[in-house]
């Protein structure tokens, strides 16, 4: 066990994951499915593959997940003769309950540094073959004989209802509230694995569902969103000198924002934000600029006390470069680190009204 595993964790993340095409071959090499590996990150299917092509990078702990299972993963495929064996130094632990392994996506009872993990590759093919569930006594019925010139198909297809059911049961010690629980929690990716398992085999391609940005991801359901929304919630600190000035202003001032906005029209893709693009709309991680000016002019950010980087929506980022210009030169333009945009609107009542 590291002695320093907040400096191990900041050193993970500086390090460059493999290159696209390696991670894919990491896993092929391992025969395990996106799925598989997806379920046991604990993302969707279509987040996975957005990493795996190299059209997004992982974040948080979710990256550090992914790199521990690359890392696993490229330690199996250079030694084949080796299974699943943890390092010397890596520490093995016995889990309370059951949890999907990191390599496999089925139920392990044991964690390798932190993760769970079976320790052999015969652990994984034994717990990817569904234990036989005895089935209740059927009433017999008569199977009718075909027509002349008429023939019978056996269906083959399993069962991926059940099969999820049998995982959850399992890797919860049978505890019916608990597996209910955690199939409730990933309902919406189990639902889209279960549309392409219906598709396959159907006579059109099967359509990948679109990957969301992680931030617009809620962390739980009843956890605010992690955009930062501008409400201006100010007042001067001094009596202002002119006739009839302003002299607070309060949240119903953002509805003013509404006479003029710029609106995503499509899906959101990772965009280069430099420089930033007038013809597309979305939400952008930034670092803005000290703002000098609450005297007389609320912050553009509102009560935003917070330190360092923070996501924002399209008519705040254009707030801050147009103050931020030669025109009106009220602070430095803001440092926009990421952006995920597509084609935009504006003019959003004027469209409404023509419409």
């Amino acid at each position: 066990m590291s002695r320093y595993p907040m400096i191990d964790a900041l050193l993970a993340t500086c390090c460059p994951l493999p290159t696209p095409a390696e991670r894919s071959h990491l896993r092929t090499s391992l025969d395990l499915t996106a799925d598989a590996v997806a379920h046991a990150i604990g993302v969707s299917p279509a987040t996975f593959h957005t990493w795996e092509e190299g059209h997004a990078e992982p974040q948080g702990h979710y990256r550090d997940a992914y790199a521990y299972f690359l890392t696993r993963a490229r330690a199996a495929a250079e030694s084949p003769l080796t299974t699943n064996q943890p390092a010397p130094d890596a520490s093995t632990e016995l889990l309370p309950q059951h949890a999907p392994c990191v390599l496999c996506g089925n139920p392990a009872s044991q964690q390798v540094d932190g993760y769970p993990q079976h320790l052999t590759a015969a652990e994984c093919a034994e717990a990817a073959t569904p234990a036989p569930t005895p089935s209740p006594p059927q009433p017999e019925r008569r199977i009718p004989h075909p027509h002349p010139g008429t023939s019978q198909r056996s269906s083959t297809s399993q069962d991926p209802i059940r099969e999820a059911v049998t995982a959850a049961l399992a890797a919860h010690d049978g505890d019916p509230r608990q597996a209910i629980a955690a199939l409730t929690a990933r309902a919406t990716p189990d639902a889209m694995r279960l549309l392409d398992e219906c598709r396959r085999g159907a006579r059109y391609d099967i359509v990948r569902h679109p990957a969301l940005p992680e931030i617009l991801r809620k962390p739980s359901p009843r956890a605010p969103d992690r955009i930062w929304e501008a409400r201006p919630d100010w007042q001067r600190p001094q009596a202002p000198e002119q006739a009839d000035p302003v002299a607070a202003l309060n949240v119903n001032g953002a509805h003013l924002a509404a006479l003029k906005t710029h609106l995503p029209l499509g899906q959101l893709q990772p965009t280069d934000p430099h420089p930033h693009d007038r013809r597309r709309a979305g939400i952008h991680r930034i670092t803005p600029s000290a703002w000098e000016h609450s005297t007389y002019l609320p912050n553009p950010l509102g009560p935003h006390p917070e330190p360092g980087s923070v996501w924002v929506t399209e008519p705040t980022l254009r707030l801050l470069l147009r103050i931020s210009s030669s025109k009106h030169a009220l602070c430095d333009p803001p440092v926009i680190h990421e952006s995920y945009t597509s084609g935009s609107t504006e003019n959003l009542l004027v469209s409404c009204a023509t419409s």
